[in-house]
């Protein structure tokens, strides 16, 4: 919700993803609640295009495989008691690539130059199409853009009209001549919502109720690159929900109050939009230097 975007006109995306995935496939984490301040990118569209990175394009070939794209905003599709902890079960949304059997795929592989020694690159998914003999992509909304601010690089994905996609199952690789190790943690990052029931985001009828941060864990890192889990239910402690169920009336009333609206309370829903994957990247070089990184993977949301 911190990120949506209202697209008008109908976008050619390029699609990232799991190849063959099964969407029923996915981890449970523990989250809990927290302060989270602000990302220092979240208007980055208006404010940081200065740290916008420069990224390589190259198109590796035709895309012939099934993808599925993992939504940002998963509804709360029921509740499951386990001992002290509740699991939160989320709905399974997701956007297949072969929506448009007139558009010819491409796979396609971005790549960012971090400094004169780390490349920052992953793989993604172009659609093209021909009209009046002439093949075009829409260049205003890429696939993925970079943007670095200081040791911090952001990935974001770019918003379709059908919802967008988040990070989920995208695989990173670091890369450089120099590069002999990499390791990584990381964290993710939520935002309780609710909402009147079938409420489009952007009617308005929705608010924050609170951040939810996962505790830091490994990463699996395979021949430089690692792959971001794919979240399918969240477990809390039965206190932080009854916390997040104390504050949600005190959101609703906060956002009555600024919209002058009244919000239909006999009919709401949880959502839980992911926010961004902390990702604590250590890379070791072949002089025995260490080097520090923050890959903050944000995700765009868009509704028609």
């Amino acid at each position: 919700m911190k990120k949506i975007l209202f697209a008008a006109l109908l976008i050619v995306l390029s699609a990232c993803g799991r190849q063959g995935e099964d969407i029923n496939e996915g981890i449970a984490t523990k989250v809990m609640l927290a302060n989270i301040a602000p990302n220092p990118m979240s208007y980055y569209y208006r404010e940081y295009k200065e740290f916008s990175l420069h990224t390589e394009t190259t198109r590796e070939g035709l895309l012939t495989d099934t993808l599925i794209l993992y939504s940002p905003i998963k509804s709360l599709k029921g509740i499951v008691p386990q001992m002290d902890n509740l699991l939160l079960k989320l709905s399974a949304d997701h956007y297949d690539s072969f929506l448009d059997s007139s558009y010819t795929r491409y796979r396609q592989s971005y790549k960012a130059r971090l400094n004169d020694t780390t490349c920052l690159s992953t793989e993604l998914y172009v659609d093209e199409r021909e009209f009046n003999g002439n093949s075009y992509q829409d260049e205003e909304y890429d696939s993925i853009q970079f943007f670095a601010k200081g040791d911090t690089i952001y990935s974001v994905t770019i918003p379709n009209p059908t919802g967008g996609f988040s990070s989920e199952g995208m695989t990173f690789h670091i890369s450089g001549e120099d590069v002999t190790s990499v390791t990584a943690s990381y964290t993710m990052r939520y935002t309780a919502i609710t909402s009147e029931k079938n409420s489009r985001l952007y009617d308005g009828k929705c608010t924050a109720i609170c951040d939810l941060v996962t505790e830091e864990r490994p990463l699996s890192v395979d021949g430089f690159s690692y792959t971001l889990p794919i979240v399918k239910e969240l477990e809390m402690t039965a206190t932080d929900w009854q916390r997040m169920e104390e504050l949600r009336p005190q959101a609703i009333e906060k956002w009555e109050a600024r919209t002058g609206a009244t919000m239909d309370t006999t009919n709401l829903v949880y959502l839980f939009e992911l926010d961004n994957f902390l990702i604590n990247l250590s890379v070791t070089y072949a002089d025995g230097s260490v080097h520090n990184y923050q890959h903050v993977a944000l995700s765009e949301y868009s509704e028609p």
